[in-house]
C-alpha cells in the first residue's frame, strides 16, 4: 500500500510539473508568471504575413473586446504597441483596438485582404506594408515591422503609417 501511495504522489507531482495549472489566476498574474509570453511559449505566428493578417482578422471580427485587445496588443512589443496607437491617433493600444473595430464596415473583405506575398519566409526583420493590399471594409493599419524571435515566432516590433507612395510588394515564390 505504501508503494502504491508513493507512486501516486510521484505521478501527481510529475503531472503538475509537465502540465502546470493556472487555476485561480487572472490573465495578468498568469502572464507575469511566464504563461502567455513568447519567450517561453508558442503564442505568436510562425509566419510574418500571418502575424499581420491576424491583426486585421482580430480587429475585424466580433471578438469580446478584452480578447480582441489582448490578441492584438500582445502580438506586439511594448514599443510597437505605443507606435501603433500613436500613429493611428490613439493614446494606447488598448484604446486603439476597439476604436478601429468600430470603423470596420465589411468584415469579410477586411479580414481576408492580407495574404503572403512570397513563399520565402526571411529569417530577419521584415516590414509588411498594408498598402500592398487592397484593404476594403475598414481602416488601413499602416506598416508593421516584424522580427523573428524565440521558437521561430514573429513579433511585431515596429509600426509606422503607410508610406506615400507605397513601396512595391516583394517578389518571389
Amino acid at each position: 500500500m505504501i508503494v502504491i501511495a508513493l507512486i501516486c504522489v510521484g505521478a501527481t507531482i510529475a503531472y503538475r510539473q509537465i502540465f502546470p495549472s493556472d487555476a485561480g489566476q487572472d490573465t495578468a498574474t498568469f502572464v507575469q508568471g511566464g504563461g502567455g509570453k513568447h519567450h517561453t511559449n508558442k503564442v505568436l505566428s510562425t509566419n510574418p504575413w500571418e502575424a499581420v493578417r491576424a491583426i486585421y482578422d482580430t480587429i475585424g471580427k466580433p471578438y469580446p473586446p478584452a480578447t480582441r485587445v489582448e490578441k492584438v496588443c500582445l502580438s506586439m512589443s511594448e514599443e510597437a504597441q505605443v507606435q501603433f496607437a500613436r500613429d493611428l491617433g490613439y493614446p494606447d493600444c488598448a484604446t486603439a483596438v476597439p476604436a478601429l473595430n468600430a470603423k470596420v464596415t465589411d468584415i469579410t473583405p477586411y479580414i481576408y485582404a492580407v495574404r503572403p506575398m512570397s513563399s520565402v519566409v526571411p529569417r530577419q526583420n521584415l516590414t509588411i506594408h498594408s498598402c500592398w493590399y487592397n484593404i476594403r471594409g475598414g481602416p488601413l493599419l499602416g506598416s508593421f515591422t516584424l522580427q523573428e524571435v524565440e521558437m521561430g515566432q514573429w513579433l511585431i516590433t515596429g509600426h509606422a503609417n503607410s508610406p506615400e507612395p507605397c513601396p512595391a510588394p516583394p517578389t518571389g515564390n
